[in-house]
């Protein structure tokens, strides 16, 4: 044995193997597909599980049952036992709506955060001028 180090090959995927070994009646594993936001969106119907690939957040089954009795989230569609969607249509106007509304109650708490450094600015004035007032008479007038 000489001093050098034992090379050992390197690791390989199992894809990559199963594409180099062409087995008769065997298709090669490809990569997932993943569809885009646009292309989820106009399918007539989405899936709750492509909800994060939309931009909406993975929401519990419970939650979405609530808000759907609620009103809060659009209607759910029966595919089958076991699967359920919601129209895409429903989804888009659900998420405009959501949006309007976060804008609105920024704007909201934009204008209550404005009012309380207002009233604030006030509170810090007022007490300005009753400790010039207080200076002012609690001196005697030495002039006179």
């Amino acid at each position: 044995m000489t001093g050098g180090k034992i090379s050992t090959p390197p690791l390989r995927r199992l894809q990559d193997v199963q594409r180099e070994v062409k087995v008769p009646g065997v298709q090669p594993l490809r990569p997932r597909y993943r569809a885009t936001p646009q292309e989820i969106l106009a399918a007539p119907l989405v899936l709750a599980k492509d909800f994060p690939i939309i931009g909406l957040p993975k929401l519990a089954n419970t939650t979405r049952l609530r808000w759907e009795a609620l009103g809060r989230f659009p209607q759910r569609v029966k595919l089958s036992a076991f699967y359920t969607a919601y129209r895409s249509a429903d989804l888009i106007a659900w998420m405009a709506a959501c949006e309007r509304e976060s804008i609105k109650e920024s704007a909201e708490q934009r204008d209550r955060i404005l009012k309380q450094e207002a009233r604030r600015a006030e509170i810090r004035l007022r007490s300005k001028r009753k400790q010039k007032e207080a200076r002012a008479n609690g001196r005697p007038d030495e002039g006179k």
